[in-house]
């Protein structure tokens, strides 16, 4: 489970490039959350934010729960 960080709002029609991801904004954060298959998929995922020209402020793993 990854959580991205986004600056501002994501356009509907860009959201729906991240549709593996759940999506809530957070003040003036869009936060994009779920599972990562793997290291490609992490990859395909950060290709998918530069070319939609989205400023990715933080990328982290959120804790599992047990």
């Amino acid at each position: 489970m990854y959580e991205f960080r986004v600056t501002g709002p994501i356009p509907a029609g860009i959201a729906q490039t991240f549709c593996e991801l759940d999506t809530v904004m957070i003040g003036s954060q869009t936060v994009l959350f779920g599972n990562v298959l793997d290291h490609a998929h992490l990859m395909n995922l950060l290709n998918r934010f530069r070319a939609c020209g989205l400023l990715l402020t933080e990328m982290r793993p959120r804790p599992t729960m047990w």
